[in-house]
């Protein structure tokens, strides 16, 4: 039943309330045991005052359906507590205690607080502390020394000459560095906790402080100087490993700071290693912790392990083991310093030390995972795949979630030809963990050997999803790119992950890609990389050495695998490569050395008798070559380099057949065999099959070939076919090939001498001398271009030179004879004409040449019958025919000119001159026609021909085509600007378009190069200003 409220009792206004009376205790039989009392809760009721009261009854359920007014019940007064406390004082210390307990939560959350209230930063410090954002100095919070406990502050000694020590090695360390002193902040008696508070909320790098006291047992003042530099803690260690780092007696110092600067060195060195390790700077950071003096044992362990990191970061292996090993001996059960150093033991090549620190590690921990993977690993690359099946097996069994067993396991799978028993752990790793890259990375590299490109491209988009960072994914990415033969693409693919992660294997992989587009010097500097990176990094040193034979650095290459095999002995392939370089050294019984060492260690490979083959090729021992090859061919049927290397030799023996046939299997059997489409298509060549021959050159180019013969060969080939351009991209891509080359200079500078561009071949010339060209032809051919780009002296020199190294050359003597002649020095020339004919008197050049210096004296008889008796000796002689015409045409004979000119251009479609000296001919004949299309051809043949420019731009003028004589003339006066005449013949059109500025602009440049006054008062295009001042000034100021 519900209550109902019972009437409110009310005292008489004016009354007090009695006090009840005490009740009589109740007490419980003697042998039952008294309870203890429970601790009724303490509530504050409405009325404000303290009392006690027992818990409400339940309260009943309530019917359903209607609402009852609730009525309070009457309530008895509670008697009162007794308290020895007034009411008031109480309420007071219970505020109190509420306040100090809502302060200390606040200290405790904000260190900025607690730093106030025990003297640390405050709201006054804001000018002193902290340090302003953004500034990238080395920032030093000095604190005041005080004493303690009193903590006032003393003589500021010690604090100066701590900062300028500070200064001075911080900036002598190429750091700027800015110090502040505050004495708003008060730390007397407080700890290391602070100073981490402090350089926290002051933005510091470094925190000093210090404070003076005696001690207690003996009496002496001491003081105790502290740091922190956050981010770090080799300095904790360097405070807790000596006394002496903290401790120091103030008499022991005797006014002096050099103990106290002893010891902050080593905390700013190791800072500003911490700082130089963050930049990257790994040898500063190295040079400035060997700086550091560490007799403590601990401060050795620390110090070796960051040497160790700074070394591995490096590159420097080999160092970094040293001190793995030092590290080792100071802990030699600590697993994970075997774990760690056995990997970079593999870096370093050393397998089999790498894998004695695995066992190790297992020994000292059996359930050390991370050891069990990597053996696994190891292992594996060992070439001993079944051991490392087994290994992960049972990793899988004791772990069956063990993502990283799964995977290597699939990599073992894959590598025993098991290929879906690898995708299904690869699936399975990715089952347990979505989000593992490796797992993606290693099914896309599945996918795509299976040419399911989509899902492929898939998995690597995932991978990077989870890690856009991951090297191997953002790799294969390249790899796609390299296959798919996308070279350019390739290498900015690699590049992105070498400024991301500068990785050997990015390195090596650009490495490739970089030698697809022939950019050899690039690729060997990114091989070089790679090795400094990964010393053992074999495959890169093989790539390098055969690299630094393409580009003819063979001693470079020697190098290269002689490093290789001290690293790896028993790699058959490094010697034979280096007997290969050794031949290109000429250094034939080291190469037979290194031919025969390999045939020891593997004498069922063919590739020592291949190379042997080939030196016996290059010796001329053609049935030795054929012998080595035909045995490397018992010991394959199928090894295409034997075909090739036989090719080859039929080839050398004029068998072009046998050559082709050779050759043709090689290609069948491997047509990536770039080597191949070479020489057959100098089989074809020698067969008079030139179009044929050109594509298996461009094949070979396509491929990859690192021979210059190709490239050689199509630039003959587009040379002869008249395709220029083709010609000089193909001469310079043999270049690039082979720096050291000459052939590919001597050739490009030969097609620059038939383009008439004299400075080009001048500089390949000289380049193909300097590199040690053979014979005398290249020195003769650069004093031709020397004298054709009048720098006679030059070529005088140079002819000098052939002749002192041939002086029976009777061509010299006659190059030296027409620059003689153009010197001025007739009778000298004439001395050389007559020592080459003495030399050879069928030289028609000895000939030639004494024609033209005779026709230069206007005896035009005695040149006529020199240039005849030229030609009878040499009837294809353009030149010869040339310069005869010269001479008809002064003797009038025009008919027999013009025939003299047309068998110079029949002989020679290029000759230049004999189309100028016809448009000649044609143009004072007034066969205009006929003239413009001979002088377009001359400067078509060649452009530095300012005459036929001039006399075009002439003929244009008469046919008042203006503009286009403009062109014609300007370009004569580009080539040989001291032509007063074609100044004047410019003026002349200028006067008829009404142009006065040009006129006047370029008449005057006419008078200045000799242009005759009588013109200007003769000439009836000047009609028009003769009154005009400044034409009778400039008649005045030239007359």
């Amino acid at each position: 039943p519900e209550l109902e409220d019972a009437p409110e009792e009310k005292l008489p206004t004016g009354e007090e309330q009695p006090e009840p009376e005490d009740a009589p205790e109740e007490k419980l039989p003697a042998d039952e045991e008294q309870p203890e009392p429970e601790d009724a809760p303490e509530e504050k009721p409405l009325g404000g005052e303290w009392s006690y009261h027992q818990p409400e009854s339940p309260r009943p359920r309530r019917k359903p359906g209607r609402r009852r007014p609730i009525k309070k019940p009457r309530v008895a007064p509670e008697p009162e507590v007794p308290s020895a406390w007034p009411l008031r004082l109480r309420k007071g210390l219970y505020g109190l205690m509420g306040v100090v307990a809502f302060f200390g939560l606040l200290m405790l959350v904000f260190p900025s607080m607690r730093n106030w209230f025990s003297g640390g930063p405050t709201a006054d410090a804001s000018q002193d502390c902290p340090f302003s954002d953004g500034d990238p100095r080395y920032r030093v919070l000095l604190l005041p020394f005080q004493n303690y406990p009193s903590c006032t502050e003393v003589d500021p000694m010690y604090q100066d000459r701590i900062e300028a020590h500070i200064r001075d090695l911080i900036e002598a360390e190429g750091l700027t560095v800015t110090t502040k002193r505050t004495k708003l902040l008060r730390a007397c008696g407080k700890d290391e906790p602070l100073l981490q508070d402090m350089a926290g909320v002051c933005q510091a790098d470094l925190v000093v402080w210090g404070h003076y006291y005696r001690e207690e047992t003996s009496g002496e003042q001491v003081v105790d100087v502290r740091y922190y530099s956050p981010g770090g803690s080799g300095e904790q260690a360097f405070l807790l490993g000596s006394e002496d780092f903290r401790h120091l007696r103030v008499a022991d110092l005797a006014g002096e700071a050099t103990p106290l600067l002893q010891n902050i060195d080593a905390i700013l060195y190791w800072a500003l290693a911490d700082r130089r390790m963050q930049q990257g700077d790994y040898d500063a950071a190295i040079d400035l912790l060997g700086r550091i003096e560490a007799d403590h044992r601990a401060v050795r362990h620390l110090l070796s392990a960051k040497l160790t990191t700074c070394y591995e970061q490096s590159g420097q292996y080999a160092q970094a083991e040293q001190y793995y090993d030092e590290l080792i001996q100071a802990q030699p059960n600590d697993p994970d310093r075997y774990l760690a150093r056995a990997a970079l033991r593999q870096r370093l090549g050393l397998a089999d030390s790498a894998l004695a620190d695995y066992e190790r590690a297992l020994s000292i921990d059996p359930g050390l995972i991370p050891a069990r993977l990597s053996r696994s690993a190891l292992y594996l690359s060992l070439g001993d795949p079944m051991q490392a099946l087994s290994d992960y097996n049972g990793l899988i069994r004791e772990y069956p979630d063990l993502v990283p067993a799964y995977v290597g396991r699939g990599r073992t799978f894959a590598e025993i030809s098991r290929p879906y028993d690898a995708k299904r752990d690869y699936d399975r790793a990715l089952t347990l963990d979505s989000s593992y890259v490796e797992a993606y990375y290693l099914r896309a590299r599945w996918h795509y050997q299976r040419r399911n490109q989509t899902q492929a491209y898939a998995d690597i988009d995932q991978a990077l999803a989870f890690d856009p960072t991951y090297t191997p994914a953002l790799l294969f990415r390249g790899d796609i790119l390299r296959e798919e033969e996308a070279w350019g693409e390739a290498v900015k693919a690699y590049t992105r992950v070498i400024e991301g992660t500068p990785v050997a294997e990015a390195y090596y992989a650009r490495a490739l890609a970089h030698r697809q587009l022939n950019a050899l010097d690039a690729a060997i500097s990114d091989l070089s990389e790679a090795l400094r990176l990964r010393p053992a990094y074999g495959e890169a040193w093989l790539l390098r050495g055969q690299l630094q034979v393409a580009t003819g650095a063979y001693r470079a290459a020697v190098s290269d695998y002689s490093e290789l095999i001290n690293r790896q002995p028993g790699h058959a392939q490094a010697y034979c490569l280096r007997g290969e370089a050794w031949s290109k050294l000429g250094q034939t019984d080291s190469a037979q050395a290194d031919f025969e060492a390999a045939t020891v260690l593997d004498k069922e490979d063919p590739l020592p008798f291949y190379y042997r083959s080939l030196l016996a090729l290059e010796q001329g021992q053609y049935d030795a070559a054929l012998a080595y090859a035909d045995t490397a061919l018992q010991l394959d049927r199928r090894y295409a380099q034997a075909y090739l290397v036989r090719g080859r030799v039929y080839l050398a023996q004029g068998d072009d057949v046998s050559a082709r046939r050779d050759l043709s299997r090689a290609i069948n059997l491997d047509k990536t065999l770039a080597d191949a489409y070479v020489y057959r298509g100098m089989a074809y060549m020698a067969g008079q099959s030139p179009n044929t021959a050109r594509r298996d050159f461009e094949e070979a180019l396509e491929w990859g070939t690192l021979l210059p013969e190709p490239y050689l060969l199509l630039g003959d080939i587009y040379r002869d076919r008249g395709e220029v351009e083709k010609a000089q991209e193909a001469y310079t891509s043999a270049v690039q090939l082979q720096a050291q080359d000459t052939t590919a200079y001597l050739r490009r500078a030969a097609l620059a001498i038939q383009e008439n561009d004299p400075q080009s071949a001048l500089e390949d010339l000289s380049q193909a001398i300097s590199l040690g060209a053979k014979g005398m032809k290249p020195l003769l051919q650069r004093g031709v271009v020397y004298q054709e780009l009048g720098q006679l002296n030059q070529a005088l020199v140079d002819y000098n030179r052939v002749i002192r190294q041939q002086p029976d050359s009777a061509r010299t003597y006659c190059l030296r004879g027409l620059l003689y002649r153009e010197m001025g020095k007739v009778n000298q020339a004439l001395e050389d004409f007559t020592k080459a004919l003495d030399l050879d008197p069928n030289l028609p050049d000895a000939y030639y040449s004494q024609g033209v210096l005779q026709q230069g004296l206007e005896a035009y008889d005695q040149a006529l019958l020199a240039y005849n008796e030229a030609i009878r000796l040499n009837p294809r002689y353009a030149d010869a025919y040339n310069k005869r015409g010269e001479i008809k045409v002064i003797k009038e004979d025009f008919d027999g000119a013009v025939r003299d000119f047309n068998e110079a251009i029949r002989l020679d479609r290029r000759h230049a001159q004999a189309y100028n000296n016809l448009g000649d001919l044609f143009r004072k004949a007034g066969n205009y026609p006929s003239a413009i299309r001979n002088y377009s051809l001359a400067v078509e043949n060649d452009p530095r021909l300012a005459d036929a420019w001039y006399y075009r731009g002439f003929i244009y003028f008469m046919q008042r085509r203006y503009q286009e004589a403009i062109e014609d003339i300007e370009r004569s006066l580009e080539i040989k600007p001291d032509e007063g005449l074609r100044y004047g013949t410019l003026a002349k059109i200028y006067a008829r378009q009404e142009e006065d500025e040009l006129f006047f602009q370029h008449i005057e440049l006419a008078l200045e190069n000799e242009y005759p006054t009588m013109e200007l008062t003769q000439d009836k295009a000047y009609e028009a200003y003769q009154e005009d001042p400044r034409f009778k000034q400039l008649l005045e100021r030239f007359q």
